[in-house]
């Protein structure tokens, strides 16, 4: 020991906290009762990776595009589509702190067809780029104690 903290200390811990995080964001958008828009949630969930209409999940609900809109904004606070990008994001970040992968990798495994298209989704929603979120995160992590 003699003064210096393990750097594997600290990743994990990193790690921990990053999960935590993930965890937390992932429970502020789920509504604690069955939901009518259930369906939909399912079919983003299961079909993250394929483009999505807002028609084809109105249907899976039995109401209209409007009606659908309109019950995301109430339940979620946010629409679909925003929805399934916060989904895909908090996808990425998993991968980007567990998975050994190249972010275009990852970003082809979410159904991206570049990694330019894919970084500026993640940005948007993270203010952080992939490589950035990455080494942040402790994935990189070569400070010194």
């Amino acid at each position: 020991y003699n003064g210096k903290v393990s750097t594997d200390y600290f990743k994990a811990m990193s790690q921990l906290y990053n999960f935590c995080a993930l965890l937390t964001e992932e429970m502020a958008y789920k509504p604690t009762a069955k939901s009518s828009i259930e369906p939909a949630i399912d079919y983003i969930e299961n079909h993250y990776t394929e483009k999505i209409a807002v028609a084809k999940l109105a249907e899976l609900c039995f109401m209209s595009e409007s009606q659908l809109r309109r019950k995301f904004a109430s339940e979620y606070r946010m629409s679909p589509i925003t929805y399934k990008n916060r989904y895909i994001t908090n996808k990425a970040k998993n991968m980007l702190l567990h998975d050994e992968m190249s972010i275009g990798e990852v970003a082809e495994i979410l159904g991206f067809d570049n990694v330019y298209a894919f970084s500026a989704m993640f940005k948007k929603y993270t203010d952080s780029t992939p490589s950035r979120f990455k080494k942040i995160s402790g994935a990189k992590f070569e400070e010194k104690f």
